[in-house]
């Protein structure tokens, strides 16, 4: 089993026990191998062998990250639950239905642009995990435009940096704000 950080322990305390995720930018898959893993341990009704959506979809845009999360995947013996993806941010992962969306360690204003693309993360019952490295003012300011309610928020500090994470829904009717 992954031992988390700080930093990723306190984004993986945000994800709703028995949500399906996506961890957008996953680069080695760490965050859904351990969550998905700790969720099998407690019971939790497992994916199977075939099916369409899966506990978790780890998706990053080059090709290497995937490849390194997909061996972590396959090494952790979670193949049948977690999918990796190549996409630019959540493109095409609609179809995997994920309720808790991670977005964490990009900057501010690629987070927005990231969720601007995909309006369906507006939908109720819907939850975002973010965590802005800069511009956290723009990614605030886009989240209430878009009418998302910030439901909470929390600091990690691993070494010198203290780092700021957002966990927000959609409000009823919210649309994307362009």
């Amino acid at each position: 089993m992954i031992t988390l950080d700080k930093r990723l322990s306190a984004v993986a305390a945000l994800v709703r026990q028995g949500s399906r995720l996506a961890d957008i930018g996953t680069d080695h898959a760490y965050l859904p191998i351990s969550i998905v893993a700790s969720r099998l341990q407690e019971g939790c009704t497992p994916a199977t062998e075939g099916t369409e959506v899966p506990l978790a979809v780890a998706s990053d845009i080059n090709r290497g990250p995937v490849e390194r999360a997909q061996a972590h995947v396959e090494a952790a013996g979670l193949s049948a639950h977690i999918r990796t993806v190549c996409t630019p941010g959540l493109d095409g992962l609609e179809d995997y239905d994920p309720e808790d969306i991670i977005i964490f360690g990009m900057g501010g204003e690629l987070i927005v642009s990231i969720l601007a693309a995909a309006p369906w993360v507006c939908r109720p019952g819907k939850r975002l995990v973010l965590q802005p490295m800069t511009h956290a003012e723009k990614l605030r300011g886009y989240l209430s435009e878009a009418g998302f309610s910030i439901i909470g928020e929390t600091l990690s500090r691993e070494g010198e940096r203290i780092y700021q994470i957002l966990c927000a829904e959609p409000t009823v009717n919210s649309t994307p704000f362009h």
